[in-house]
């Protein structure tokens, strides 16, 4: 059965036997679908649309791109299960990139304007924002209030770009 991010954890939970193939999870490893990206091993199997290991080379990339940046933040919805892994390993990656990475947390849309007031109150000078249904939903807020506050944004999905038009 061919099934989508939401619905692969009762897929797996459901069947042993039933080859599961998932497309476009966040996270299959942290999501305990599989255990690893090169070995899913078991019954389950598919694509991933980010994992949390492209972070580091995201901000390696925003590093080249953006002359002089030294503060980066990570726009985390916190009603995902992921949050705090996306947290802990934006953090890493910018103290290994040597730099200053911290989280702007949100859990409904009517707190986004307040977050990118602090994200630009802290001096935050570019940002990704992690993967997740809620994120994607709501993707033209975000791509909107990323050009207001002229910040750049990394994103895992062409649509929240293409949204900011």
């Amino acid at each position: 059965m061919s099934i989508g991010a939401n619905a692969a954890p009762y897929a797996k939970d459901a069947t042993q036997t039933i080859p599961v193939v998932f497309a476009i999870v966040p996270d299959p490893v942290g999501n305990g679908l599989v255990k690893s990206l090169a070995r899913p091993e078991a019954n389950v199997t598919g694509l991933s649309n980010s994992a949390s290991d492209i972070i580091g080379k995201r901000l390696e990339l925003f590093k080249e791109l953006v002359p002089g940046l030294s503060r980066v933040a990570l726009l985390v919805n916190t009603n995902s299960k992921l949050a705090e892994g996306y947290i802990q390993t934006t953090e890493a990656a910018a103290t290994s990139l040597g730099l200053s990475g911290r989280a702007f947390t949100w859990r409904s849309p009517e707190e986004l304007e307040s977050v990118f007031s602090a994200m630009r109150a802290a001096g935050i000078q570019a940002f990704i924002v992690n993967p997740d249904g809620w994120a994607f939903t709501h993707r033209a807020l975000i791509s909107k209030l990323a050009v207001t506050h002229r910040l750049p944004l990394s994103s895992w999905s062409r649509q929240t770009l293409e949204a900011a038009h």
